[in-house]
């Protein structure tokens, strides 16, 4: 719209006219080209779209529509970063600040310890230790109640035989109670010894620790020991098959006692434990040790010293070689524990040795999300991830590798041991990142479509925590092969992003990813107290929001197959999707046919019909490079909107990405290529054209174009 205001009359002065004071046409509005004309003040409207900003990029960016400043879309500066305080200044826009050290940004969970703030990242807590000592409980965390939870592991008690130890094939049944099962009745405290075996009933001992061999527990024995001097073996030593320990015999403070000798006799169960050697502990170091190895099962050892002994300490230290296998225990009994040939008298602790009992790690992986059904998770099965795992028990770290159906597994890991695993895996996009994810996290930043929690995992490939229109951006220049890789995946290591759903089991903490922070989802156990099957995880790849990632095992490539076109013998284009018919009457994207000289300049372009609903194209245009080069690529009149991203490096293909967060709305180009005309008169070029719409989604048929070389003139 024109407006105007009148020009001022000329006034006259000594009858003359004279001229008057110029208009000041500024109406203060940007979205107005002010001038002057005849009549008065013209104020033209400038073109819809050209910036009004006002300099407050937190309110965001003002643009004009028929004449007048619209305002923008408000930055929204929540960063999902509970150990970060969000703001916005109005000269450079969103930023963060991380909030102090210790700072609690608790998920509200029991089990997984108390997180806290360091560096502006949330990191893990510390689980409560549920652990309390006994072998025959079933310890757990429970979450509702918020606490550790320590139930009897019922009937698969079994009472210990000669190897001393729990749930072992030498156990005792005839020892059981009237069920004929220990952990029931018949096992009143919950130790693991059925009450006719147990030396102190009335009391938790698991130990069966019995100082003056009287034949009633200490935990029961008012009495326990007629001396102060107790020569003990320690309990729940640990080993594992193929290992060494080392076992002290300890003795308690004998300053002033005289001691100068000790004789020692520990038996133990040979198909357990193996003793290769003795020597002098800490409280005997200047001492001579003699030991007697011979016979299996027994190890005796005589110590004298050229000086009274002072203090406590470890007196001898027995080398064993580990030759039981998972689940074995032994008993470590002082048959004869003998200072100064009885003078002064020791009162001896017998100890335990396991083996602990094995459990297998196993889970599956499959892709986060279905792009047909949207539903999340999708049944395809992820081949190739490499999961670690990292603890204290022995095989640890070791690596499981997914088979074809997404499966792996980790064997006979000892229970008792702490583990975490965390799956990785690198490259294998398939085609499944293009531009038409790129559209869909436009859609999202501005709001006309919500991703989901695993969606905006995928949507962040810059890794700052958020998504925005530079993720658009990276999105289209990796479609095109502008880049290989993603901000996001070069600071966590992986292409992929693995999401933690496993089955619950006691004592597991489940981690999810944070990208922003360098951390993959993984799961602990702290420790594995019993088998752990159903340890999923769900894997997603960076940039692929649709979900339309089809892994060699289960199918077809990832996205839907670019359709091409192909010559017919009277060299125009014939192919289309299936069930399209032998007409052009549906989607078709169509490359035009140009003559020219060489050395000319030429403009090619793609256009399309029946794609009114299309947010993103990806396309390849192969041609003869010795015929054109490529200088350029644009979006067409139609596309005019569209964000164009174009890979010309490659001779031959000319790789063109176009996508918008509103449809195409209508025929016409949507793309132009700009050409150099390289070939002699009369050679020719074919434009063959593979395009996807919206990753297959609109079924478009393509036919190709020609650049023919004409005679110079």
């Amino acid at each position: 719209m024109h407006r105007s205001h009148p020009a001022p009359r000329c006034p006259c002065r000594a009858g003359a006219c004279t001229p008057g004071a110029p208009l000041n046409c500024e109406d203060n509005n940007p979205c107005t080209a002010d001038s002057c004309g005849p009549n008065g003040c013209i104020h033209t409207p400038v073109a819809d779209g050209t910036s009004c900003s006002d300099g407050d990029a937190c309110n965001g960016s003002e643009t004009c529509e028929q004449g007048r400043c619209a305002p923008g879309t408000p930055l929204v500066c929540d960063d999902r970063n509970a150990c970060t305080t969000d703001a916005c200044d109005p000269a450079t826009g969103c930023f963060t600040k991380p909030l102090p050290d210790g700072t609690s940004c608790s998920d509200g969970r029991f089990c997984n310890g108390d997180e806290i703030c360091r560096a502006g990242a949330c990191t893990a807590g510390t689980p409560p230790s549920c652990d309390d000592r006994n072998p025959c409980t079933v310890d757990t965390c429970d979450e509702a109640r918020k606490a550790c939870v320590n139930l009897p592991a019922g009937d698969s008690e079994t009472a210990a035989g000669p190897d001393g130890a729990c749930n072992t094939a030498d156990d005792n049944l005839a020892l059981f109670g009237p069920d004929g099962k220990c952990g029931t009745g018949d096992d009143g405290r919950g130790d693991g010894l059925c009450d006719p075996v147990d030396n102190c009933p009335a009391a938790f001992n698991q130990d069966q620790r019995d100082s003056d061999r009287d034949g009633l527990g200490d935990a029961c024995d008012p009495t326990p020991c007629a001396s102060s001097i107790v020569l003990s073996l320690p309990d729940g030593v640990r080993g594992f098959p193929g290992g060494r320990v080392t076992i002290p015999a300890r003795l308690s403070d004998v300053t002033g006692q005289g001691v100068l000798s000790a004789d020692l006799q520990v038996d133990y169960n040979p198909a357990v434990l193996h003793a290769t050697g003795a020597t002098a502990g800490g409280l005997a170091s200047s001492c001579t040790v003699t030991p007697n190895l011979s016979s299996p099962g027994m190890a005796i050892i005589s110590l004298f010293c050229s000086a009274d002994l002072a203090g406590g300490g470890d007196l001898i230290e027995i080398g064993f070689d580990v030759v039981g296998v998972l689940g074995q225990g032994s008993p470590l009994h002082l048959a004869r524990g003998t200072l100064n040939e009885g003078s002064p008298s020791a009162c001896l602790d017998d100890g335990t040795f396991v083996i602990p009992a094995a459990a297998d790690i196993r889970g599956r992986i499959v892709y986060y999300r279905d792009n047909v059904t949207s539903a999340e998770p999708s049944a395809k099965p992820v081949p190739g991830a490499i999961v670690g795992l990292a603890g204290t028990g022995p095989g640890a770290p070791d690596a499981s590798t997914s088979d074809g159906t997404g499966a792996f597994a980790f064997t006979t890991k000892p229970l008792g041991e702490r583990y975490t695993i965390t799956p990785n895996k690198a490259d294998d996009f398939r085609g499944a990142v293009s531009s038409f994810d790129a559209a869909l996290n436009a859609q999202a930043v501005v709001g006309l479509i919500t991703l989901t929690p695993n969606q905006l995992l995928a949507a962040d490939v810059s890794g700052n925590g958020t998504i925005s229109s530079f993720d658009s951006a990276l999105i289209a220049q990796f479609a095109v092969g502008l880049i290989t890789q993603f901000p996001v995946a070069a600071r966590l290591g992986s292409d992929w992003f693995m999401v933690p759903v496993p089955a619950s089991v006691p004592n597991q903490s489940v981690n999810p990813p944070l990208p922003s922070a360098a951390v993959q989802g993984n799961i602990s156990y702290t420790p594995l107290a019993t088998p752990a099957s159903g340890q999923d995880f769900l894997a997603g790849l960076f940039g692929d929001i649709s979900g339309n990632y089809v892994s060699g095992s289960f199918g077809s490539p990832a996205s839907a197959p670019m359709v091409a076109s192909s010559l017919t013998a009277a060299g125009e284009s014939a192919r289309q999707p299936a069930g399209l018919g032998r007409t052009s009457t549906g989607p078709l994207l169509r490359v035009s046919s140009v003559t020219a000289g060489p050395g000319q300049t030429i403009r090619v372009e793609v256009t399309a019909t029946g794609v009114d609903r299309a947010v993103a194209f990806d396309l390849a245009l192969r041609y003869d490079p010795r015929v054109v080069r490529p200088l350029q690529v644009e979006a067409g009149k139609a596309a005019a909107r569209f964000t164009v991203s174009a890979n010309l490096a490659e001779p031959g293909v000319a790789r063109i990405g176009l996508f918008d967060s509103r449809p195409l709305g209508g025929p016409g180009a949507i793309a132009v290529i700009t050409f150099e005309v390289a070939g002699r008169s009369g050679e020719q070029s074919a434009l063959g054209l593979e395009a996807s719409v919206d990753e297959g989604r609109i079924a478009a048929a393509v036919r190709e174009g020609r650049v023919r070389v004409r005679p110079r003139r």
